[in-house]
């Protein structure tokens, strides 16, 4: 999970590809924590619980999430 793993660029980089991916698929998850995003031993992303998730989002929600995960890794940054 994220929060067990110690900041990296690349981990960083590759939450931001992840939510890019769902983003342009327009799929809002809905609950952006560090609890629902999982790191691979090779530094790949694994979002999960799309329990509260929206298919067909609209593109003002998606910005709004995107500015959360974003939030997100500038904690994940500075409380490392």
């Amino acid at each position: 999970m994220l929060y067990k793993v110690q900041y990296n660029p690349t981990v960083a980089e590759n939450i931001l590809h992840a939510f890019r991916e769902l983003h342009a698929r327009k799929i809002w998850h809905g609950d952006v924590r560090e609890e629902n995003i999982l790191v691979r031993s090779d530094n790949t992303v694994v979002v999960i619980d799309f329990e509260w998730s929206e298919i067909n989002a609209q593109p003002d929600k998606l910005e709004a999430e995107m500015e959360e995960v974003k939030t997100l890794l500038i904690w994940w940054k500075l409380s490392r």
